[in-house]
């Protein structure tokens, strides 16, 4: 029989430990579901998703399918906007919870549910608030494969149900997003040197990733988002020369004690378990402990190379999350051979959590300003529903925050908040809108859509008055 601490270590690590920790981020999801989908592409994708009725999958991204199902389901049946907006919100964190469930209580591995846990909010901030992005599916799918693979070789799952299940979470997570494929690969030799896979079978992961990858590369349209990234990536000789100028690296060292605080005390207290742990168990665990820094510090550097030229914090956050996976996967498989006599082990994945989750708050209110001031501008505008502004008609910050899709943000809120639709189109130059100043048809959604005819839009949903733009009458607020 197992000692008294053994038996409460391991009763808080597999169940109460990730547990509690989706708890909160479901709560969250929940009490900032406004912030989370009025807020770029997720108000975008909404406001697609409810003019179509149909899946968006932007760049060919066909794996998200899954997280679109409960709002689409909403939208058929004619819910009102408030309750979309939750819908959507919360698809998303119970997707990951379903995911966790199946890894823990179906699959038997205990720690897939922690490191799911602990990488919704390791290194992130702006990131919760853009829920859309694949690349938090992609990661919770690859560690769908991690625990499939790690059960057929305990003997919990195999034959053809095992066969099926891994094609299926492999095919989910390469088709989520591109960076799937380093995901994948690196779970492949990470098995390896754990001793938890043979060579045959982390060979075929390892050679599936490259072949998708070379196929995503040339099938990628030129125009594309992502085949601006690739460019970027493959050409990456000047970024190289200057590295250590460049903004992403700038953005990781001036936010290493923010957004990045968690990440740093899972490599700090990665570093105490690999040099405290016994002989023999130590030589091999310095050696995994190893190979994941080298492996996060590589996909690190493609992030820096690939977003050489800068973007958003919200973009650059989403650039380094393959490299917090692999941290976040090498620390907890040191945590579970953690001494059980000090305390601190234990109630170490709450301590991160907390971290992350003040994090989330503190940008969290940030966005939430911003629908703060969008909601006063609706309210002041109710006979003119269709506004459009300069940014130099806004004194305060938080109207140019991720500011490009404030269009369908403030057609959404105003009809939840005012009961009347009210639109804003934010740009460097409203006089050159000539065709808005006069056709009423127009809806000016985003840059790179910029006239959608206002008769394609949902009328269940969306009942904006046929009328012409109006140019916003700034009241120059100092916030």
């Amino acid at each position: 029989m197992l000692p008294i601490q053994v038996r409460l270590f391991n009763r808080i690590f597999s169940i109460f430990a990730y547990q509690a920790i989706l708890a909160v981020y479901l709560l969250l999801s929940f009490v900032f579901a406004f912030e989370r989908i009025l807020n770029t592409d997720n108000s975008m994708y909404l406001f697609q998703l409810i003019n179509t009725k149909t899946f968006v999958f932007p760049e060919s991204r066909f794996g998200v399918f899954i997280s679109e199902l409960p709002v689409l389901g909403a939208i058929w049946l004619g819910i009102g906007l408030r309750a979309v907006i939750f819908i959507y919100s919360l698809s998303f964190p119970l997707l990951y919870c379903f995911i966790s469930w199946i890894c823990v209580k179906r699959l038997g591995q205990k720690d897939a549910g922690l490191i799911i846990a602990l990488l919704l909010v390791s290194g992130v901030g702006y990131t919760f608030f853009h829920p859309v992005t694949e690349i938090h599916q992609a990661m919770v799918y690859a560690m769908l494969v991690f625990a499939l693979l790690n059960a057929e070789a305990s003997g919990k799952i195999s034959g053809v149900g095992f066969y099926i299940s891994i094609t299926v979470a492999v095919a989910l997570c390469l088709l989520a997003h591109p960076a799937a494929l380093f995901l994948l690969m690196f779970i492949a030799v990470f098995r390896v040197i754990t001793r938890k896979s043979g060579l045959k079978s982390a060979v075929i992961l390892f050679i599936t990733c490259l072949l998708t990858g070379l196929i995503r590369v040339f099938s990628a349209s030129e125009t594309s988002y992502d085949a601006a990234q690739y460019q970027h990536l493959f050409h990456a000789s000047d970024a190289l020369a200057n590295l250590f100028s460049l903004q992403p690296l700038l953005f990781l060292a001036t936010r290493s004690i923010t957004t990045y605080l968690s990440v740093l005390t899972s490599v700090v207290f990665g570093f105490i378990l690999a040099f405290r742990l016994p002989d023999p168990v130590s030589q091999r665990k310095r050696l995994v402990w190893a190979f994941g820094l080298l492996a996060a510090g590589f996909l690190a550097l493609i992030s820096v190379l690939t977003f050489s030229q800068g973007d958003s914090d919200m973009m650059l956050e989403k650039s380094f999350i393959p490299a917090v996976f692999v941290v976040i996967i090498t620390f907890v498989y040191l945590l579970k051979d953690a001494p059980t006599s000090s305390p601190i082990f234990i109630y170490l994945p709450f301590v991160i959590a907390i971290i992350g989750f003040t994090r989330i708050c503190y940008v969290g209110n940030k966005v939430s300003k911003r629908l703060y001031l969008l909601d006063e501008i609706a309210a002041a505008n109710q006979d003119q529903p269709k506004l459009i502004a300069a940014f130099s008609d806004f004194d305060a910050p938080e109207m140019t925050l991720n500011h490009w899709a404030t269009a369908s943000d403030m057609l959404m809120l105003s009809l939840v908040k005012q009961k009347k639709p009210v639109t804003l189109y934010i740009t460097e130059l409203p006089d050159t809108f000539s065709t808005a100043s006069t056709d009423a048809r127009v809806f000016l959604c985003v840059k790179y859509w910029q006239n959608w005819d206002a008769g394609l839009l949902n009328p269940d949903y969306f009942k904006l008055p046929a009328v012409p733009y109006m140019r916003y009458k700034s009241n120059r607020r100092q916030e």
